[in-house]
């Protein structure tokens, strides 16, 4: 396995869907908005168990858009606190939120809700 495989992504991929109860589930992905048609975001919800995935589509450019979560995944009307599981960072994320993408660092956020929000 050389510097360009996928082994440790899959390998990531794999653990937080046996994690995460809604990784499992194939009707429950609600889109969310962005204003870049190069970044796609989603989230997946089973009971309280939330994760947000936000995806740069383009694998040369770096790229960056506002993500706007919907209503539902706000429901408390309060900021979520989020970690993201490939970079190990934390953020708060309000209705919009800032991101930005770069495909040689990391294609993609997919962020896990803090059960206490």
């Amino acid at each position: 396995s050389g510097p360009d495989t996928l082994t440790p992504l899959i390998t990531t991929l794999n653990r937080l869907r046996r994690r995460h109860p809604a990784l499992q589930q194939l009707r429950n992905i609600t889109f969310l908005e962005t204003d870049n048609d190069r970044i796609l975001a989603y989230r997946k919800r089973f009971g309280d168990d939330l994760v947000i995935v936000v995806v740069n589509l383009d694998p040369h450019q770096v790229q960056q858009a506002t993500v706007t979560l919907d209503a539902e995944t706000l429901a408390a009307g309060r900021p979520l606190t989020v970690h993201d599981e490939l970079t190990g960072a934390t953020y708060t994320w309000g209705q919009e939120n800032y991101v930005r993408l770069d495909p040689s660092v990391s294609p993609a956020h997919i962020v896990t809700v803090d059960q206490d929000r």
